[in-house]
């Protein structure tokens, strides 16, 4: 699967089943934003392991069962 020049959105992708999920997409060349709630350590770092393999990556905070803004991180 070729996903040059698209982007991504993994909710959970701090760790897991959404960091491999995360991680994959960008193998195959999506740029990706990760979506998670209380880990930010663990997002940071796989935001690093997504930059690492040339892609572009963020980390977004967001509890997406309140009302608000999420907060970003890059």
């Amino acid at each position: 699967m070729q996903l040059i020049n698209k982007n991504a959105i993994v909710t959970g992708g701090s760790q897991g089943i959404g960091k491999g999920i995360a991680i994959a997409l960008a193998q195959a060349g999506a740029d990706v934003l990760i979506q998670y709630n209380s880990s930010k350590d663990k997002a940071l770092a796989t935001v690093d392991e997504i930059r690492k393999l040339g892609r572009k990556s963020f980390a977004i905070q967001a509890d997406f069962r309140e009302n608000g803004a999420p907060e970003l991180f890059s």
